[in-house]
């Protein structure tokens, strides 16, 4: 519950700068290990706290980056590097829908996934940096994944489309990296909303 508490706040941008404190990223870092040693919750349980964790990381790397060490470039990008080679958005909402789970923001995610967009048109304190740059790609994945999970949901395609918002999934996969695994992420996150939603190319 205090990991989902966690998410809700990094939706408001004026929490950012205190969550990115190094005591706070660095117990970030342990809490992903403690999950794993924990033998009190299940396989699945543990998947959906370090979901929770990549999305908190992935909001507060491409807000104020320019607050995260370099140390923690590496570790940061190297558990959603893990979170997202193994983990299986349809499995995680699932669980979620079974245990009475329900998001109804998504520009947040949104944001993060078009992180390369907005970098673009302002100057970013480490934009240039290699760590960095490694971090940034984790991160515009992570928020894809989140948009997979979400659009996996009739009720939450439905609300996506009455918030005005489906166009910006549509044309996500344009504005990432070519050949990059978030565009090919982002192109099956489409064609995934083309099936469910019937949508049909302009004529």
């Amino acid at each position: 519950m205090a990991m989902t508490v966690l998410v809700l706040l990094t939706y408001y941008k004026t929490a950012h700068n205190q969550l990115c404190k190094p005591s706070f990223i660095n117990g970030l870092i342990r809490s992903w290990g403690k999950a794993e040693t924990m033998e009190n919750i299940t396989k699945i349980e543990c998947t959906h706290f370090k979901y929770l964790v990549s999305v908190v990381i992935a909001q507060l790397c491409t807000s104020r980056q320019n607050l995260i060490s370099h140390p923690q470039f590496i570790q940061l990008a190297s558990l959603l590097s893990e979170f997202l080679s193994h983990a299986d958005y349809r499995e995680i909402r699932k669980w979620e829908d079974e245990n009475g789970y329900s998001w109804k923001k998504f520009r947040p995610y949104l944001q993060v996934a078009y992180f390369p967009y907005h970098a673009k048109r302002s100057v970013q304190a480490r934009g240039s940096d290699p760590l960095y740059g490694n971090l940034q790609m984790m991160c515009i994945e992570t928020g894809i994944f989140s948009l997979q999970l979400l659009m996996s949901v009739e009720k939450e395609r439905k609300m996506m489309a009455e918030q005005g918002l489906l166009d910006y999934i549509l044309c996500l996969p344009s504005v990432l990296p070519k050949n990059s695994s978030a565009q090919k992420r982002a192109k099956d996150l489409v064609a995934m909303l083309g099936k469910e939603m019937h949508l049909q190319p302009p004529s």
